[in-house]
């Protein structure tokens, strides 16, 4: 399987109380990672935003915590344990402050085939 790992979000995100810009060639990028079925995941970061999602291809999308500045009051702030395996992975948040609510949460992804 094949991780797609990059710094910037893609296109505009909206979910933020304002907007974040993406990268501009976001919509040739997703032409080109939904057909290769050996892509399983685009990991990225940039937002300050905490976000796992999956699109209707089965593609994971990985939107990466701050370790420092939060962006919105009560988000996580922390890193992400990743353990890659044959059939998915797993990932686990790791906030700073133990006491957050989304600590030691876990996701469990599986690979699309």
């Amino acid at each position: 399987p094949a991780i797609i790992v990059v710094h910037h979000n893609l296109g505009m995100d909206k979910s933020a109380s304002f907007e974040i810009a993406g990268l501009k060639d976001s919509d040739e990028l997703m032409e080109m990672l939904r057909p290769r079925r050996q892509v399983k995941a685009l990991i990225y970061g940039h937002t300050h935003n905490w976000q796992v999602r999956t699109d209707s291809s089965g593609l994971h999308f990985v939107n990466l915590p701050p370790v420092g500045y939060v962006f919105r009051e009560g988000a996580p702030a922390g890193w992400v344990l990743a353990s890659i395996q044959r059939k998915g992975m797993r990932l686990e948040m790791r906030c700073i402050d133990p006491a957050h609510p989304s600590n030691n949460k876990s996701y469990d992804l599986k690979w699309r085939t």
